[in-house]
Formats: structure tokens, C-alpha cells, sequence
């Protein structure tokens, strides 16, 4: 109340534009703090590589990418912001803006909170997963054509280095920095699937809101602040809820069995799937459909299109493997995931995501398909 202005610094996985839980959260509450108080956002990006800068048309809003920092207290010097939000949880950036907003004593919030709805103990696959992704190799958004080695591992090494001089520029001592650092690479490597990450203490924010009140007692449990939750519900499904009785299902008139596959990521496997467990997934899929429309046994052929999730991921690379096993496949990226519901018949997806969400709501038919 006794500010005359709000310097917001959200760090995020990808620009402002692209839909996500904490894109479309500050699209709800930054109208509403508009009204009260002048509001500046400042968005901190990590992508896997230097992102192109996008014509992003936001009012009061700058984007800033992390690579052009050296820690987080520099980034906060540099912003001067007086809330900080994060993603409480395994993943260094945001653990690194934690460290120095705490250090700084600014507040921080955080949310992002969901309990999972399936899971699947492969503690193997899992270690195996990670490793295989640390040496994949990335695509350059500037340059699609280009790959670079490594990519993945590379940035990860980046992220980490940014963790580590954040640490030092909070005056963390040698040896807790180590262990610190021990600590987490054990997460990455052991901690099975079924365990939240954000459940940890360590990763709390002064302030978490929750998609719902069985959220409450796992994380008090873990050795949260009662006073530091607060049920909000998800904002990611507030359109759905609001728009449900008026949405005309307009699968029924097809037809064809139009199904779109949804790429969404394995749990456990952070933002990335094992390369090769996908792709052999999408031609399986891309196949067997090819096959039945083949059959003359079957009266109503399918019609398959894919949404690319999260969006971030490369267009490029998915056109690469798909269109050279049939280029009419329509391949979907920052399209609206409830508008391509609507025309869908059967939905695919490896997780129990937003997407499937959104199908279950619609009353759609979904497919799981395990595709480790």
C-alpha cells in the first residue's frame, strides 16, 4: 500500500506471448493492479539459447534475456523491482533469483503448484533420460538449419554457472556453495519421478499460490508456512470454465475421426524429451494411422494433426521429422489448444497435461500412450 508504483520481475521460460500458467496469471492479475497502482513487468527469459527478439507489443513490459546477465543480483540491481515472482522448485534460474531476492530482501511469490495426476516409477529410464539429453543436440532459432552440439547440456552448464555466481554474489561461503551444488545434482539425477521437486523447503517463495486445498498439506508437510499459502485456483483453465456451456462441439459433423496428438512433455523429464523415444512415438503414431486409412474395412478415415507443447520447443525440427513421412500433416505451435479441441475428435498425448485437461472438460476421448 505504500508504494506508488510496482516493479514486477517474473523470470519465465519463454516470452510473454506464448500461454503458460504464469503468462496467462499475470494476463488475470495485472488488469486488476493496473486499476489500483501504476504497474512496470519485467520479464528475465531463459531459453536454451539467445532467443530472437520478437515485436511483443506490451505496455509497460521489457524483456530481458539471461544470457546478457553474470547472476541474479545483477539482474535485480539492474531492474530495481520491488516483487519478484519465481517457480519454486529444481530448476537454477529461478532458484538463483530466489537466493538473491532473499538476499536483497525483496518478496517473492510464486505458484505453479499441481499434484500429478498419473506417474510412472522408471528410476533407470529416468537417470538414462537425463543423461541423454545432456548431450542432445539443439536447434538454432536464428538459424534453423543450424545444430548445435550439445545444445541441451550446454545451456544447462550456463544455467548452473549462473546459480553459482549468484551464490557467490549473495557472500555464500566455498564449501556451502559445493554442497549446495552436490545437492542438487543428486536431485537431477535420483530423485524419483513421483516427488515434486517445489515440495522441498528450500525452494519456497514468501508467498505460493495454489491450484487447489490438496495442495495444503503435502506442503505443509514438506515444512511450508501456513501463512505462505493461498488457494487461487489455476488461471490456465478460468476461459474453459467461463466459456464451457457456450462452446459448440464441432467434431460431431465430420467426416473424418480428426485426432490431434499433443506433444506434451514426460513428467520427470523437465522441459525436454528424450529425442529419440519421441520421434519413434510420432512415426509409430503417424504410421499406424497411414495404415488404417489404407484399410477399406474402415468407412471414416482419421485425420491427424500435431500441437507442438510447450510451444517454445523448435517448428523446424518437428516439420523435419514429420513432413518427410507425410507433409500433410498440419503442425501446430502458438495456436490456441481449446480452439484445436473444439474440431477434434480423439485426443493423444503422452501426460496428463493441460491440454488433456481441456479434452476431458470438453468430454473428448483421450489417449495416454507411454511412450518410454
Amino acid at each position: 500500500k505504500k508504494m506508488d508504483d510496482l516493479r514486477i520481475l517474473a523470470i519465465h521460460h519463454d516470452t510473454p506471448d506464448v500461454k503458460s500458467y504464469t503468462t496467462v496469471l499475470f494476463e488475470r492479475i495485472l488488469p486488476i493492479l493496473k486499476s489500483r497502482k501504476k504497474i512496470h513487468m519485467t520479464w528475465l527469459i531463459h531459453k536454451n539459447e539467445n532467443f530472437k527478439r520478437k515485436q511483443i507489443t506490451l505496455e509497460d513490459t521489457a524483456i530481458l534475456d539471461i544470457h546478457d546477465f553474470d547472476n541474479a543480483i545483477d539482474v535485480i540491481q539492474k531492474i530495481k523491482p520491488n516483487l519478484i515472482y519465481v517457480i519454486p522448485g529444481l530448476n537454477a534460474p529461478d532458484y538463483a533469483l530466489a537466493l538473491a531476492a532473499k538476499y536483497l530482501k525483496i518478496p517473492t511469490i510464486g505458484g505453479e503448484f499441481g499434484i500429478v495426476f498419473f506417474s510412472k516409477n522408471v528410476p533407470s529410464q529416468f537417470f538414462k533420460s537425463k543423461i541423454t539429453q545432456f548431450f542432445q543436440s539443439s536447434t538454432s532459432l536464428d538459424n534453423p538449419e543450424k545444430m548445435q552440439l550439445m545444445g541441451k547440456g550446454r545451456f544447462f552448464i550456463h544455467k548452473h554457472i549462473f546459480l553459482v555466481k549468484t551464490m557467490i554474489a549473495v557472500k555464500q561461503n566455498q564449501l556451502k556453495i559445493i554442497k549446495e551444488m552436490l545437492s542438487l545434482f543428486r536431485m537431477y539425477l535420483f530423485t524419483s519421478d513421483k516427488v515434486n521437486s517445489r515440495f522441498w523447503k528450500k525452494f519456497s517463495a514468501d508467498l505460493h499460490f495454489l491450484d487447489g486445498e490438496i495442495m495444503i498439506k503435502p506442503l505443509l508437510d514438506a515444512g511450508f508456512k501456513k501463512s505462505s499459502l493461498i488457494v487461487t485456483g489455476n488461471p490456465i483453465y478460468d476461459t474453459i470454465f467461463q466459456e464451457i456451456q457456450e462452446i459448440k462441439d464441432e467434431s460431431k459433423d465430420s467426416k473424418k475421426n480428426r485426432v490431434l496428438l499433443v506433444t506434451s512433455n514426460v513428467f520427470g523429464f523437465e522441459h525436454n524429451w528424450v529425442k529419440i523415444k519421441k520421434d519413434h512415438m510420432i512415426k509409430k503414431v503417424i504410421s499406424e494411422i497411414k495404415k488404417h486409412n489404407k484399410s477399406s474395412k474402415h468407412n471414416k478415415p482419421i485425420e491427424l494433426s500435431i500441437k507442438i507443447h510447450p510451444s517454445g520447443e523448435s517448428l523446424e525440427e518437428y516439420r523435419n521429422l514429420i513432413h518427410k513421412i507425410d507433409p500433410s500433416i498440419m503442425i501446430y505451435q502458438k495456436e490456441s489448444i481449446l480452439e484445436l479441441l473444439k474440431e477434434t475428435d480423439v485426443v493423444i498425448s503422452t501426460s496428463s497435461g493441460t491440454a488433456m485437461v481441456y479434452g476431458l472438460l470438453l468430454k473428448k476421448p483421450l489417449i495416454i500412450h507411454d511412450c518410454l
